[in-house]
């Protein structure tokens, strides 16, 4: 039997180790279950960038902090966006833990479908339905700018 850790576990672990650890939801970033404001449909990658980057801030700032040793870990559209938050040169980002990266968001966006949503992307919709989630027209619109492996490289 498989085993599949969720991010709190993975944060309890590494704390063990002797991590000071941090674990949030994006804005608008959960259908279900999730304890930060903001709505799906105001949400993109580029927003949760930006929500990455104001945690990075914070955790930086904490005194008990190194800000030269600071490890970023994320799944899926999470580590989409770690990925391009670390590689950005104003976060020294030690080490960056992917898992399952979803590099595939842009290439999904000009296709016209992601995950259970298909959609003209030359005429973007107010709303698109993915699955459980309800995702705005700017997620597709912010998707469709990024080159992923171009935006990364200099990590």
């Amino acid at each position: 039997m498989a085993f599949q850790a969720t991010v709190s576990q993975y944060a309890a672990a590494l704390a063990e180790m002797g991590y000071v650890t941090y674990t949030f939801d994006f804005c608008g970033g959960c259908a279900i279950n999730g304890k930060s404001d903001g709505l799906t449909t105001e949400m993109s990658v580029l927003t949760e960038a930006k929500d990455l980057e104001s945690v990075l801030d914070y955790a930086a700032s904490r005194s008990y902090a190194n800000p030269n040793h600071i490890v970023v870990m994320g799944c899926s559209q999470g580590g989409f966006v770690s990925a391009l938050v670390a590689a950005k040169e104003r976060y020294k980002i030690k080490k960056l833990i992917l898992f399952y990266p979803a590099f595939c968001i842009p290439d999904d966006a000009h296709a016209g479908k992601m995950l259970f949503a298909k959609f003209d992307p030359n005429h973007l919709p107010e709303v698109i339905r993915c699955g459980p989630m309800k995702l705005g027209k700017r997620y597709v619109e912010d998707a469709m700018k990024i080159d992923p492996f171009q935006a990364i490289k200099g990590y």
